[in-house]
């Protein structure tokens, strides 16, 4: 069976049908009677109104046709601003144009409010700490905030339109990998999708395994010290206080071992007293600070530390003199890390302070010449130290002062040049 042709054809042949065929009758029955040449084109003339008729009627059928046609065409193109008006006042014609018209409303309005959850996704996107990029439907870079940015040590709007292959992603059956093994254990690949212009884009979020391991590690340290030291505390202080009790004891004067004891319970209690100090100084390992944050200079911070270091050569490069946080705190985490290096590094050698911006965040180096980091994985444990006489409290303290900053701190063997680098990440106010 033949498939029928195109309305606008089936029509044009039908309103020739219905104008032929009275057409032919009327000759026939003029030709019977025998009527004259001016008869026969007045009866003729009479059919013009009939054709005139009959061809408005056909652009009033069809015309519907090719408007319909073309807002549905908008409409599969997302774009709903036109609007069809009907040419009768009631009728199947009109009904379908009101239908047309509220189906064309109904999709503005979704866009609308799909429109505005895409946008509210953006600005959260752009609100959190941790990476995010879009993907577009072919690949490459559509969007991402400014921690991927500084991930990538790169403004993301310079690389927009890349293909996310160049940053070492790979796209795989479950969703997204890094090439980089050593990436792929210090990050973690989330990823979800969304729709936007008809097109699908993959939203992939970057999530630092290690800061997350650092804050449980952190956590459980809290909590065992908190039971630790309210034990401690709970048994050095009867201990201490029966031990100053014996040395009063009217007995130990007459005691030939008197003076022993009185030494030996001393030492108990000296002991007792450290311990106790000890145990109050770890506690505020996790202590909360309450920040005053605000502009301060480099330079003045520098000279600080080196009327506090008279015997140690610091040398100084400040590519940015203000620096945004607590001058209070901060000068504490820098006495601390300056002891550090000058402890590390060979007599008479100095130590680099540098102060710079770079990846939108303020950098705080101290560098030294010594003979580097023996164990990188036990530097924040706390107890852990490589010192004959320290405590393992100094780099945990440092890391509480800066993580409450909002920022990092990392220790790193030097790559070219002998001795470690201490590096304090802060962001900008």
């Amino acid at each position: 069976m033949k498939k029928n042709t195109s309305l606008e054809h089936q029509f044009k042949i039908a309103s020739l049908v219905l104008l032929a065929l009275p057409a032919a009758m009327l000759g026939f029955i003029l030709y019977l009677l025998g009527a004259s040449w001016l008869v026969v084109s007045t009866c003729y003339l009479l059919f013009i109104p009939m054709i005139v008729y009959v061809s408005r009627l056909y652009r009033q059928v069809i015309d519907p046709f090719f408007r319909l046609t073309s807002q549905v065409e908008s409409i599969r193109l997302e774009d709903y601003s036109q609007r069809m008006q009907s040419r009768y006042k009631t009728g199947i014609a009109r009904d379908l144009v009101i239908e047309i018209n509220k189906l064309s409303e109904d999709l503005q309005t979704r866009k609308s409010r799909y429109d505005q959850h895409v946008f509210l996704i953006y600005r959260l996107i752009e609100q959190l700490d941790t990476p995010i990029l879009v993907i577009d439907p072919n690949g490459k870079l559509s969007h991402a905030n400014s921690a991927f940015s500084t991930w990538h040590n790169t403004p993301w709007q310079t690389l927009k339109g890349t293909s996310v292959m160049d940053f070492g992603l790979q796209q795989v059956d479950h969703g997204w990998r890094l090439n980089d093994q050593q990436q792929n254990k210090r990050w973690q690949l989330r990823h979800s999708h969304f729709h936007q212009d008809g097109d699908t884009y993959q939203l992939v979020i970057l999530t630092n395994i290690e800061k997350e391991l650092s804050a449980a590690e952190q956590d459980a340290w809290r909590r065992l010290i908190r039971v630790l030291g309210h034990e401690i505390r709970n048994s050095l202080t009867p201990i201490k206080s029966l031990a100053q009790s014996l040395q009063q004891m009217p007995f130990l004067q007459e005691h030939a071992q008197g003076e022993r004891i009185k030494q030996a319970l001393h030492v108990i209690v000296e002991r007792s007293v450290g311990l106790q100090d000890f145990v109050e100084r770890y506690a505020n390992l996790s202590k909360e600070f309450k920040l005053n944050q605000q502009y301060f200079s480099a330079t003045e911070l520098t000279n600080k530390l080196k009327v506090l270091n008279p015997q140690q050569v610091i040398e100084v490069n400040i590519a940015q003199d203000k620096v945004w946080g607590d001058p209070i705190l901060l000068e504490q985490v820098m006495i601390n890390l300056i002891k550090n290096a000058a402890e590390a590094a060979e007599k008479e050698s100095p130590i680099n302070l540098q102060f710079l911006i770079k990846d939108g965040q303020q950098k705080i180096r101290v560098v030294d010449q010594g003979k580097g980091i023996q164990n990188p994985d036990n530097l924040f444990v706390p107890f852990y130290t490589t010192k004959p006489s320290g405590q393992g409290i100094g780099l945990t303290f440092c890391r509480n002062i800066i993580e409450q900053h909002g920022g990092t701190l990392q220790l790193t063997n030097n790559v070219d040049t002998p001795g470690a680098t201490a590096e304090i990440s802060l962001p900008l106010a």
